[in-house]
């Protein structure tokens, strides 16, 4: 990681743009829903897609249910207990994605403003997940609330996502009511999303407001206000949706795995999530990448490494689950250090730091300079 921030910074690090999307300034353009940037005429944003559940090579959808059930061992010193550990993970991918059509928009554009037109998708600052499923009085209820982060494989940042995965860690109860419905093909459980977006909404008439997608309850609020402008962009939700989940017979297999954890965890299995909030909530303005850097001892001997990437360009991402190449030891504690490149192209990396909780989240939230002066003030 060193050595490509180090890149990183030789190679000059450009500023972020922060980008404002205006909603009273919306149009159709090619079948399409624009909006204008408030300060950058010539910058228009498009909505984004609606998702789907992506296909396995079975054919089957690309999901997988997973309840790891530990029962302690006289290794550990816990014989006798029991945990039940329970996640669901889900690929999703962006449903009708065609460049053509949005190549068509911005030919429109320019044909109506002139050239120098710029079209791309509008930045979403926060991307929700939440597990629903109806209860017995036919009202909805949340099974988990969980987290999108890049797919394995995709390219970071940068162009469009086409594909990104879902994870969410249900707790014992849920568990067992979510793995009976996948079990027997009950209607009524949902994969429930948001994307949302920072932007002005108000017009300069009320009866403008009517932005579709819009959370209502905010649009209730600025028509209390008598449809002033907020003196900032608001968050917004500009794309929500629910995808039932089902999973046909054939594929219930290999899609809802029940296993008993003892000293070790298999390989690839989530034993650990990152977060680092300082994109998502706009913290850092100086901050243009931040790594996170895991450290574990392997189950057959040595070190393996694990790396969790937060960016700028990606402030959606916020969690990152965490799937070690190679089994690890849970006897031992592993470390972690954050390594940050600022936008002035300074690289500032943090002191190592040890846990032994295979269960607690690490949080990278925080300047590394902040938690170095802490732990030196801690040893005095």
């Amino acid at each position: 990681m060193a050595k490509r921030s180090l890149a990183l910074c030789l190679l000059g690090l450009p500023a972020f743009a922060a980008a404002v999307p205006d909603f009273s300034q919306r149009m159709d353009v090619a079948g399409i829903t624009v909006v204008r940037d408030r300060e950058a005429p010539r910058t228009f944003y498009f909505l984004p897609n609606a998702i789907e559940i992506a296909t396995a090579d079975d054919g089957g959808p690309r999901l997988a249910f997973t309840v790891a059930v530990y029962t302690g061992s006289v290794v550990h010193g816990d014989q006798g207990e029991r945990r039940l550990r329970a996640s669901f993970y889900a690929r999703v991918r962006r449903a009708d994605h065609d460049p053509l059509r949005y190549r068509r928009a911005a030919d429109e554009l320019v044909q109506r403003f002139g050239p120098g037109v710029v079209l791309r998708e509008i930045p979403v600052s926060r991307l929700d997940a939440k597990l629903v499923y109806a209860g017995d009085d036919g009202s909805e209820r949340t099974a988990a609330e969980g987290f999108f982060e890049p797919a394995d494989g995709a390219p970071w940042g940068g162009a469009t996502w086409q594909e990104r995965d879902v994870f969410l860690a249900l707790d014992p109860v849920n568990a067992q009511l979510v793995e009976h419905v996948l079990e027997n093909g009950d209607p009524g459980l949902t994969l429930s999303y948001a994307f949302h977006a920072r932007a002005w909404v108000a017009a300069d008439a009320p009866g403008e407001i009517d932005a579709e997608g819009i959370d209502p309850a905010l649009l209730g609020e600025l028509a209390e206000d008598g449809g002033e402008s907020p003196e900032q962009p608001a968050e917004i939700v500009v794309q929500a949706d629910a995808l039932p989940i089902r999973i046909a017979a054939e594929h219930r297999a290999s899609r809802i795995e029940r296993y008993h954890l003892e000293s070790t965890t298999p390989p690839n299995y989530a034993s650990l999530v990152v977060y680092c909030f300082d994109f998502r909530d706009a913290l850092r303005e100086d901050l243009y990448e931040k790594a996170v850097v895991i450290e574990a001892s392997g189950a057959a001997g040595g070190t393996t490494r694990h790396l969790a990437v937060f960016g700028g360009d990606t402030p959606e991402i916020y969690a990152r689950t965490v799937r070690f190449p190679f089994a690890v030891d849970l006897r031992k504690p592993y470390r972690w250090r954050a390594e940050e490149v600022l936008t002035s192209g300074e690289l500032k990396v943090g002191d190592w730091i040890e846990s032994a909780s295979w269960v607690e989240p690490i949080d990278a939230t925080g300047d590394v300079t902040a938690w170095n002066e802490r732990a030196e003030g801690e040893d005095l």
